[in-house]
């Protein structure tokens, strides 16, 4: 009789837990649904948290953006669909300079413009595109200073990311933190825009 009318009891107690938990489930849910209000706030927070997080990191860059804009080089492309925007460097690499792009930029464009964020339009003297990757080198003359390429890179080191942002012919700075290295690709914390397409990531040492 004890053992009956404990099973009873223990089954009313389990029906009564059972019939709890979506009364406490919907007040859950209630509880997380965020007004449009306290949404746009966490949005204003989370930027500005990254924009603090940037000029941290921008302030370990000893040197300007002025020191290097004849190394930054803004692609400007006019083809039947009309004209596009990318970026490109100055880099030296076995002994010659190039300047450094992504095919994408380039392809299909029946005119190409390449001037430096300094104002100094570049004349490459031919181009050569990768059979494997989206990347295009075009030389340039001999004596042009560029950057020096890097194949050393660690997690956490912090980047700069230079290039034409937006595709408005306007070089901008971009910051941030290497986040991943692999053996053909490194990814970055920067925040790539359109336009950014051949940018050169950039070390505190260029």
């Amino acid at each position: 009789m004890k053992n009956s009318t404990l099973k009873r009891r223990f089954g009313l107690l389990l029906l009564l837990a059972l019939a709890c938990v979506p009364l406490i489930a919907e007040e859950e849910e209630e509880e997380d649904k965020k007004t449009p209000e306290q949404e746009e706030l966490e949005r204003e927070e989370a930027l500005g948290k990254r924009l603090a997080a940037e000029q941290e990191i921008k302030a370990q860059f000893e040197y300007s953006f002025n020191e290097i804009s004849d190394k930054l080089v803004t692609v400007t492309c006019t083809s039947n669909r009309g004209r596009s925007f990318g970026s490109g460097f100055v880099a030296t690499l076995n002994g010659k300079t190039y300047l450094f792009t992504n095919q994408h930029v380039i392809i299909g464009a029946d005119k190409i413009s390449f001037k430096t964020a300094y104002g100094e339009t570049l004349r490459p003297r031919g181009v050569e595109l990768a059979a494997s990757r989206d990347m295009a080198r075009l030389l340039l003359a001999d004596g042009t200073e560029g950057f020096e390429i890097t194949s050393k890179m660690s997690i956490g080191s912090p980047i700069g990311v230079f290039g034409n942002s937006e595709g408005g012919s306007v070089a901008t700075e971009l910051y941030g933190k290497v986040t991943s290295v692999g053996s053909e690709v490194v990814d970055v914390s920067a925040d790539i825009v359109s336009g950014n397409s051949g940018s050169p990531v950039l070390n505190l040492d260029q």
